[in-house]
């Protein structure tokens, strides 16, 4: 996988909000339901033991050609695991990964 970050917006002093695009650079492989699982439980463990405050505000994943947005990896979960009736068109053609995370204050 590759990552850009897309956009950094410093909050105030201490705080951040980074969008990180994460993407398979072989335009023909696609990321799985676990294959996004597996990042944003990286993302989330290594910003948790990195800064003071760390939350994963955003996921926004691309399938095929339209967007879904969650403001939690609950609700992401609970949308692809338990609403929808075919989960298999949906969970092996996720082109891209975008992330919005809230970080403040490097721990030392």
């Amino acid at each position: 996988m590759q990552s850009i970050v897309l956009k950094r917006t410093k909050l105030n002093k201490n705080e951040y909000e980074i969008t990180t695009k994460i993407f398979n650079p072989n335009p023909k492989k696609h990321m799985t339901l676990t294959d996004v699982k597996d990042i944003t439980k990286l993302i989330k463990s290594k910003g948790d033991a990195t800064f003071d405050y760390f939350d994963l505000a955003l996921i926004r994943v691309l399938n095929g050609d339209k967007w879904s947005t969650y403001n939690s990896m609950d609700k992401y979960l609970d949308y692809y695991e338990g609403k929808v009736k075919d989960t298999g068109k949906f969970t092996n053609k996720i082109f891209e990964l975008n992330v919005t995370t809230y970080q403040s204050i490097n721990k030392k």
